[in-house]
């Protein structure tokens, strides 16, 4: 297979886009794409390098919830990993934001895991050096947390 361009994009169903683009844009500072009417929803679209996150907020929402757990909680994407070259830096600026860290920055690989649990939106950051972060959000809340960033 041939690709188009060297990353993917990723969907996010959300229940409450307001709290979903405060964390992502305001928040992370991930870059405005723009939004766009989808049938059934709308699409946030926010780029992190040149992969697009796609927020959609469904006019329905699903029933179905994810499964809690974090990864070894079931099947399917349970996380992603956005890489940072300063996590330090970067938990600092999120703190400044009111986004807090519900665990330390420790040693630990050159990556950090956001386990995804009933309703906690997935994402992972991932240090160039061997500093990891575990991010939480929660829908509807608000911050996050240093090796877990939480809301």
């Amino acid at each position: 297979m041939k690709v188009s361009k060297d990353s993917i994009d990723l969907g996010i169903i959300v229940t409450d886009e307001k709290a979903a683009l405060a964390f992502y844009r305001d928040g992370l500072g991930l870059d405005w794409e723009g939004e766009l009417p989808l049938p059934g929803g709308r699409m946030y679209r926010l780029k992190c390098g040149t992969t697009v996150i796609k927020l959609l907020k469904l006019e329905k929402t699903p029933s179905a919830k994810p499964a809690p757990g974090g990864p070894m909680g079931g099947l399917g994407l349970r996380y992603f990993t956005i890489s940072v070259p300063d996590i330090r830096g970067l938990m600092s600026q999120l703190e400044a934001k009111g986004i807090r860290a519900t665990v330390p920055v420790t040693e630990f690989l050159a990556q950090a895991q956001c386990n995804s649990d009933e309703r906690i939106r997935p994402i992972e950051s991932r240090a160039s050096a061997p500093h990891p972060v575990r991010v939480h959000r929660r829908a509807g809340a608000v911050p996050l947390g240093a090796a877990a960033i939480s809301e």
